[in-house]
């Protein structure tokens, strides 16, 4: 009964993408992200997925951490230093089932069904942030999003949180 319910549990888990939660031994099998701080002004967030979710939720599940961390901690504008992202592929082997099947004074024959090889990809994300307020870039929100960076290493907190909220419910 306890195997049963241990692979219904598991199956269970399986079937869902990451969704947007910290990372922990619990979720483990499901992913989420992972931060840590470098600096009083920089982190590194790192988030993963499980077989079951795209490279690009991954990249949008830092974007969302990186946004929540930098209105926590009082800032206006995350920087992205550097970034990575990488899928993570194994293979599963299931050998299928042998049967053999002898007879009393003829040769035996074996014959094997089923069987079948996967690739399992899980995808990776991984930035370093450094954070800012507009005083310390010189300049203000309406200026910021006028700026040709905004959007390609330069993001405003408060902007990336709402605009990434909606794909996380």
């Amino acid at each position: 009964m306890k195997k049963i319910l241990l692979i219904t549990f598991l199956f269970i888990l399986s079937n869902c993408s990451t969704p947007y939660q910290k990372n922990s031994f619990i979720s483990g099998f499901t992913g989420g992200y992972k931060d840590n701080q470098l600096s009083h002004n920089s982190f590194r967030v790192v988030a993963k997925g499980n077989a079951f979710t795209s490279l690009d939720k991954v990249q949008n599940i830092v974007l969302m951490r990186a946004a929540e961390l930098t209105v926590n901690n009082n800032y206006d504008v995350f920087e992205i230093i550097k970034s990575n992202t990488r899928i993570n592929s194994s293979i599963v082997s299931n050998p299928g089932q042998t049967i053999t099947t002898y007879t009393p004074g003829q040769a035996s024959s074996s014959a094997t069904y089923g069987g079948s090889i996967s690739t399992i990809k899980k995808p990776t994300a991984d930035i370093i942030i450094k954070m800012y307020k507009y005083s310390e870039l010189n300049t203000t929100k309406d200026k910021l999003l006028k700026d040709r960076n905004y959007g390609a290493s330069l993001f405003i907190g408060e902007e990336t949180k709402k605009y990434l909220s909606s794909s996380f419910k």
